[in-house]
């Protein structure tokens, strides 16, 4: 009774987001259409066609066209309004965040851009490099080094886990270590992470997680390193020290488990169709196109992508990022599939999280939970 009711109360809360999304990007670009210089800024025909490669028939297949598919492949209506710019300048409004971007920024009417936030950023890193003595600044980049863990719960797909970061940060005094949740909702039972609301909504939850996985850029622009884990991971206080060395002495952009099953792009496509785990016709057309570029067996090696290091000083962090989301927007929403792909074209070596914890799922380390497991 109460496993029915929890998903009855899940599916009517889904159902209002949903509706509330129609209704509300409804009135954003109506708001748009009906005022001249809104549409002749920010709805640019001839650049969206240009950008998506098809034909822009009119405003309202374009718009269409822009919500289902175009902002999930960074392509944006008008040079005028940048969505990685906007997200970088403005909070996230709850009541709007299961729009798109451009959407909120239309309904909020905020500006694209901050020149207040510029400026005063500005006027304060001059003032630190003036008063600052080349000894010092060593000394102060060596103890501001920023690590940040974060996970997405989207949905209610898993169960939120609560970090404790106090004993991780005795044995690492010169680094400052925060952990992050992403959700569209609020927990009130996880402690030691702050939640944020997700900036990036998209109506199936696996996209809306492969955009906060492939945006640590975004998210976390004063950061040194990022790590990423799936909301259906417990680590221990020990695996969160693991990653934390490994991360801080790599020098590849990204390091990660290989995967403990499988070692090509092939066999894990057949793997994702035959468990239906994605779209199939999404993942044959996918894996057709990297065969005529390429020999599958090439792409490689094969991640295990629940836990995933980023190196955000590596100058081939933000170029992968963005190519993987690329691919993912673009194609199925299994990252394994694409990611071999995209390390091969940008030539990039990744690191391989090692040791006798490895696989993760056979850790001591890390516990794997089921997804809504917490339901049943």
């Amino acid at each position: 009774m109460l496993s029915w009711t929890l998903y009855t109360t899940e599916f009517l809360f889904t159902t209002a987001r949903r509706t509330a999304r129609v209704f509300l990007s409804s009135l954003a670009y109506l708001k748009v259409i009906l005022i001249p210089a809104l549409r002749k800024r920010y709805i640019n025909l001839n650049y969206y066609e240009t950008a998506a490669g098809r034909p822009a028939k009119n405003i309202f297949f374009t718009i269409v066209h822009y919500e289902l598919r175009g902002r999930l492949r960074n392509i944006e209506m008008s040079p005028n309004f940048k969505t990685d710019d906007y997200l970088k300048e403005n909070e996230p409004i709850f009541i709007l965040r299961p729009c798109s971007p451009f959407v909120e920024f239309i309904l909020r009417g905020k500006r694209l851009y901050s020149s207040q936030s510029k400026l005063a950023y500005f006027l304060s890193q001059v003032a630190e490099a003036q008063t600052t003595t080349p000894a010092t600044s060593q000394t102060n980049s060596q103890k501001n080094i920023k690590v940040a863990f974060y996970s997405a719960v989207i949905e209610a797909y898993d169960a939120p886990q609560s970090i404790n970061l106090e004993e991780v940060q005795k044995q690492f005094p010169a680094l400052q270590i925060d952990s992050f949740l992403y959700t569209d909702s609020f927990f009130e039972e996880v402690s030691g992470r702050s939640q944020k609301f997700t900036p990036f909504y998209c109506h199936d939850p696996k996209r809306t997680s492969g955009w906060l996985k492939t945006h640590p850029h975004i998210l976390f622009p004063n950061y040194d390193y990022v790590i990423w884990m799936d909301g259906n991971l417990k680590v221990s206080p020990q695996g969160l020290t693991k990653f934390i060395k490994q991360v801080t002495t790599m020098r590849a952009p990204i390091s990660s488990y290989p995967h403990p099953e499988r070692n090509n792009v092939l066999d894990e496509a057949m793997s994702v169709i035959n468990c239906n785990r994605d779209n199939a016709i999404e993942v044959t057309q996918q894996i057709i196109r990297y065969n005529l570029i390429d020999k599958l067996n090439r792409l490689g090696p094969l991640l295990e992508t629940r836990v995933f290091l980023w190196n955000m000083k590596h100058p081939a962090a933000i170029p992968l990022a963005k190519s993987w989301w690329r691919e993912l927007s673009n194609g199925c929403k299994r990252d394994q599939i694409s990611l071999p792909w995209v390390l091969k074209e940008l030539n990039i070596s990744p690191e391989l999280i090692e040791g006798p914890d490895t696989p993760p799922r056979k850790s001591k380390l890390i516990e794997i939970l089921r997804h809504r497991e917490f339901l049943k």
